[in-house]
Parts: structure tokens; C-alpha cells; sequence
């Protein structure tokens, strides 16, 4: 039944059927419109692209990961741009905002928002999209240098980084600056392998409404997950997870982590050497999980942003709704 793809009591097999069953029906009272929804994709992900285009509906704003500023000033990644694929998405859904991302990948990011030689580069690409996404990362930036940059620039623009980054005050303080449309703040990668527990996504977006600011933020969600072995967790796709259910599926099961409301999948097996019992555990979101969050963000009046969209299973991108 595909109802159980919406319960607490998911399976191991609900799993396969929430990655094949794209189109799957979400119940009435659990589906929550927002104003705008942005999807990461990313040129070392393919499958990202697929889904930005077959659900292009499901979204306000694409971001296509494709723009790196690197430690010389030099800017790369114009090869990546595809235009046939954003041909494709104007024609699934003509509203669809295209704002690509660029990851500031230096020590000062303040010393390289001042240094103009890399900017009428980014200027002149930048004339064929909507906009894009300035990815600050933890980085403390400058009001000041900020707004000279923003007005150089002259583009609609997401402002991108973690709460270190993009912490309340600071937004209220950057949120009357011209050309600034939205901050997407991480809420993900916790703790690994906990993703993202919802009390501290909450806890967050509360302070953003304190400051007044909630309905300028887009809460970061995971499409992906953590697997935790001994001594070991390293990040998982949806893809990946599907394969390692389908190789040990009769030592797996799920459980709800309530405190944190996620689902963890647990796989027992006896170590080979010390034949002592073991456990590798998965941490990977499923539509139950989203679906809890999604309700949280939209009490706050906060908007969504998903990295990235070729790391989930199928079926979740019909978890979202835009607010038309």
C-alpha cells in the first residue's frame, strides 16, 4: 500500500516502492505550499538534472551547482553550463527560476567580494540567467564589501551559508540590501550520522522569527543520508542505500529515532575476526521525515531549499507544493 510510504512504520521494502513509484499520491493533510523551492543540482550528479526537468513543477528556483571561484580569482566551471537542459526546463515549466550557484573556494571571502578582476567575467555569464546563489559558506562576511559586490554584480541573488554565516542578526541586517531575494541557511549535517534533528530546526527558524526575518529564509533539507559502521560514517544516496538493502536485507530493520525524527535502518552482522555482534546503521531521510519537516518550516512562514536533487529516491519531489 503506498500509504505506508507516509507512516512511521515504514519498511525496508516501502523503500524501493518510494524510489520507483515517482508519482506517488501524498495525503491531503499532509501537503504544505510554499513560495519558493530550491533544488541544487550538481554536474557530478546526472541524475540531479532528470529531476530538476521531469518535476520541474515541483519547483520555483533550480540551481544548477556550476561556478567555482577558486584561491587566484580565476572563475571556473563555464564549461559546465548546459543550455539544451535549460532549454528542457523553460519547457516543463516556463516560471521556473534558473539561479546558478558559485562557491567561494578562498580563505578571505570578504578580500575576494573587493577583487574586481574575476566580477565582469561573472557579470557577462551571469546576463543569460534569472540570477544566482552567492554560497558564503561559514564565512563572516562584510556588510559593506557584501552590498559593493551585490550592486557590481547587479543581479537578483540567494544568499547561501550555514547559521555561523547567517545568523539572525545578521540577516535582518542584510535583508534590506537591494538585489537580495532570499538566504538559504544549512539546517543538516547535525552531528553525522544525524542529519538534522527537527527540535533543532525549529529551534532555529524560532530565533529567524524573533528577528523577524523567517520569511526571508529557506530551510536547507537532505536528500541524502550517513552510514555509520565502526570507526567510520560516511555520507549515502539514495541510489546507494537501495543497494545495500538489496544485499543484506534479512539481517536490516528500521526503526524510528524519536528524538530526533528520523528513521534509521540497522544491519546486524557477527565481525568475521572476533565474531562479536556488530552494527552498521543508515541514516537516510524518508517521506515521513520530510513531510514532518516540511510542516515545521511552513508554521515559520520559511521557504525550502533540497541538496540536492539527485541524491533522493523518486518519489520525493511529490512531497513538495508549490504555492501558486
Amino acid at each position: 500500500m503506498e500509504e505506508n510510504l507516509f507512516e512511521k512504520g515504514i519498511k525496508l521494502e516501502d523503500f524501493d516502492k518510494c524510489h520507483f513509484n515517482e508519482y506517488v499520491d501524498v495525503p491531503v493533510n499532509n501537503t504544505h505550499r510554499f513560495d519558493m523551492i530550491l533544488g541544487y543540482v550538481t554536474p557530478w550528479n546526472g541524475r540531479g538534472y532528470d529531476v530538476a526537468k521531469n518535476h520541474a513543477k515541483r519547483f520555483t528556483h533550480i540551481s544548477p551547482c556550476w561556478f567555482t571561484l577558486n584561491s587566484k580569482y580565476v572563475l571556473e566551471g563555464i564549461k559546465d553550463v548546459d543550455r539544451g537542459w535549460l532549454r528542457d526546463l523553460k519547457k516543463e515549466n516556463n516560471d521556473l527560476k534558473v539561479f546558478p550557484r558559485i562557491r567561494l573556494n578562498v580563505q578571505d571571502v570578504n578580500k575576494a567580494l573587493r577583487n574586481s578582476k574575476w566580477q565582469n567575467k561573472f557579470r557577462n555569464v551571469l546576463k543569460k540567467f534569472d540570477g544566482f546563489v552567492l554560497d558564503v559558506g561559514g564565512h563572516d562576511v562584510s556588510t559593506n564589501v557584501l552590498s559593493q559586490f551585490l550592486n557590481s554584480i547587479h543581479q537578483p541573488v540567494i544568499i547561501a551559508g550555514s547559521y555561523r554565516a547567517l545568523q539572525p542578526q545578521k540577516v535582518r541586517e542584510f535583508q534590506s540590501m537591494e538585489f537580495i531575494v532570499k538566504f538559504q541557511v544549512y539546517m543538516y549535517d547535525y552531528a553525522p550520522p544525524i542529519n538534522a534533528p527537527i527540535k533543532w530546526i525549529e529551534e532555529m527558524l524560532h530565533m529567524y522569527r524573533d528577528q523577524g526575518v523567517a520569511g526571508k529564509v529557506l530551510a536547507g533539507m537532505n536528500w541524502y543520508g550517513y552510514r555509520k559502521s565502526v570507526g567510520d560514517t560516511q555520507a549515502i544516496i539514495g541510489t546507494s542505500l537501495l543497494e545495500s538493502i538489496a544485499e543484506d536485507k534479512g539481517h536490516m530493520s528500521v526503526k524510528w529515532a524519536k528524538t530526533v525524527a528520523e528513521h534509521r535502518i540497522d544491519q546486524k552482522f557477527r565481525d568475521p575476526f572476533t565474531h562479536k555482534r556488530k552494527i552498521t546503521s543508515y541514516h537516510y531521510p524518508t517521506p515521513f521525515s520530510i513531510l514532518a519537516r516540511l510542516e515545521v518550516i511552513k508554521r515559520y512562514g520559511s521557504g525550502v531549499a533540497i541538496w540536492e536533487l539527485g541524491q533522493g529516491l523518486g518519489c520525493f519531489p511529490n512531497l513538495y507544493f508549490v504555492d501558486k
